[in-house]
C-alpha cells in the first residue's frame, strides 16, 4: 500500500508508446533523486537489462528494460519494465522481488 511518499506511483502506468517511457523514466528519475525512492539491485539472472543510472529520458534504450524500486517511506516495491523493441510496459506495485 502506498504512502504520501509514493503516491504518485500507487496506479499502474502503462507504456504503450516511447513518449510514455520517457514520462515514467523521468518521474522516476525525479524520485530517486530526492531519496523518494530507492533503486534495487537486478533480481533476475535470466534479463540482461541496463543499470537505471545508465537510462536515459529519451533514448536509445536497451531492448529490453526492467528495474526495480523502493519507496523510502513505506517499503512498497514497483517495477518498471518495457520491451522496447516489441512496444509495451509497465510501472507498477510488486510484492515480489
Amino acid at each position: 500500500m502506498a504512502c504520501s511518499t509514493c503516491a504518485d506511483f500507487s496506479s499502474p502506468r502503462q507504456i504503450r508508446l516511447p513518449a510514455d517511457l520517457t514520462a515514467v523514466i523521468l518521474s522516476l528519475q525525479a524520485a530517486v533523486a530526492q531519496n523518494r525512492l530507492t533503486v534495487l539491485p537486478a533480481y533476475s539472472a535470466t534479463i540482461t537489462a541496463p543499470a537505471f543510472s545508465t537510462l536515459a529520458a529519451e533514448g536509445p534504450w536497451h531492448e529490453i528494460i526492467q528495474n526495480t524500486f523502493r519507496c523510502s517511506g513505506c517499503g512498497q516495491k514497483y517495477i518498471l519494465s518495457a520491451d522496447t523493441y516489441h512496444g509495451g510496459g509497465s510501472l507498477d506495485a510488486t510484492d515480489g522481488v
